[in-house]
C-alpha cells in the first residue's frame, strides 16, 4: 500500500474497518500540506455517498467511509486513482488574512520571557513574528485553532512544561516552529505572546471557522486603543475580511480528470460510460477502475 513518486512517498494505511489514512512524507512542508488539502478538496467535491468524513492534518488525510455501502478495497482503489491525478492538476483556494495583534503585557505574558531567553528585545521578537506570512496547515485541537508555520528559528520556543488551565480566546502562541491562534478559551501550553481582538470562530457561522487550511496569515501589531476599537467591532458582529484571495482550478476540467482515470488505470469501460456525469457514481467508477496488475 505504498507508492513512490519522483518527489514524494505516499502510503495508505487501514485505520479500523471504516477509515483509510493517506500518509504523505512526514514533515512540515507547505508543498506536502498542499497535496493533503488538494486531495481533501477533491474528495469533498466528489460527494460520494459512502464518504462520511475527511480529516486533513499536516501531512496526512484520514478518510472515513461507510463500510455498509462500500468495501475497503474499493475505497483504496478510489484513493490511489485520486492521488495519481494530484500530480497533474489541483484545485486550490487560498486567502490571505492580516490579523491585528496586541503584543505583550497581559495579552502576551510570555513575550518578555521568550525575548530574554532568545537574547533579544521584545520589539525584535514582535518584528520577527510579524515580519513574515505563514501557511495555515490545519485546524484543531479545539474548533478553529489555527496551526501556522514556520516561525523564524530565533523565536522558536518549546511549550510550557505545565500548560495553563485557560488561555483566552484570540491568544497568539508559539510552540516549537509553529505559531497558532486560540479561537476560543481553552487549556494550552503554547508561549503566549499576544492577542487578537478579532473573532475567528463562531458556531453560528457557516462554516464556523473564519480561516481554512491552505490560507496565508500575517500578523499586524496594534496598540491598546486600536485593540479596543476592533474588539467592539467584533462584538457587534463584524468579521475580518481577507486582504488577498486567489482561486484556481484544474484547467483541464472535470472531463479530463474522468478520462485520466480511465487511461491511467486501464479500466475496461463499457461503451457509453465515458461520460463525466457517471463519475459521481462511486460504485460505477470503482467497479471499472482496478489498476493494471490488480484485476
Amino acid at each position: 500500500m505504498e507508492n513512490c513518486t519522483k518527489e514524494h512517498k505516499v502510503r495508505l494505511l487501514p485505520m479500523g474497518d471504516s477509515c483509510w489514512l493517506v500518509q504523505f512524507d512526514q514533515e512540515i512542508s507547505p508543498e506536502i500540506n498542499g497535496k493533503v488539502h488538494a486531495l481533501a478538496a477533491t474528495l469533498a467535491q466528489g460527494q460520494q455517498r459512502w464518504l462520511r468524513e475527511i480529516v486533513p492534518t499536516y501531512c496526512a488525510l484520514a478518510v472515513y467511509y461507510d463500510p455498509l455501502q462500500i468495501d475497503a478495497h474499493d475505497v483504496e482503489c478510489y484513493l490511489w486513482a485520486e492521488l495519481s491525478l494530484l500530480k497533474e492538476g489541483r484545485h486550490t483556494l487560498s486567502l490571505t488574512w492580516e490579523v491585528p495583534v496586541l503584543y505583550g503585557g497581559e495579552w502576551g505574558p510570555d513575550l518578555a520571557p521568550l525575548a530574554l531567553r532568545s537574547g533579544m528585545k521584545p520589539d525584535e521578537v514582535i518584528a520577527l513574528h510579524a515580519g513574515k506570512t505563514y501557511h495555515l496547515y490545519m485546524l484543531g485541537f479545539v474548533p478553529g485553532f489555527c496551526y501556522l508555520g514556520k516561525v523564524p528559528a530565533r523565536i522558536a520556543a518549546p511549550r510550557h512544561a505545565k500548560p495553563r488551565k485557560a488561555v483566552p480566546a484570540g491568544s497568539i502562541g508559539i510552540a516549537g516552529e509553529q505559531t497558532g491562534i486560540y479561537p476560543i478559551e481553552a487549556p494550552g501550553g503554547w508561549q503566549i505572546i499576544g492577542r487578537t481582538p478579532v473573532t475567528l470562530y463562531d458556531p453560528r457561522w457557516e462554516p464556523p471557522a473564519l480561516m481554512r487550511p491552505g490560507d496565508r496569515v500575517r500578523f499586524r501589531p496594534i496598540d491598546l486603543t486600536t485593540y479596543h476599537i476592533w474588539s467592539q467591532k467584533s462584538k457587534s458582529g463584524w468579521r475580518l475580511a481577507p486582504v488577498e484571495g486567489t482561486s484556481s482550478s484544474d484547467s483541464e476540467g472535470h472531463q479530463r480528470r474522468f478520462t485520466n482515470y480511465r487511461s491511467r488505470y486501464g479500466a475496461l469501460w463499457a461503451s457509453g460510460l465515458g461520460d463525466a456525469r457517471c463519475r459521481r457514481d462511486g460504485h460505477l467508477f470503482i467497479a471499472s477502475s482496478q489498476p493494471a496488475g490488480r484485476q
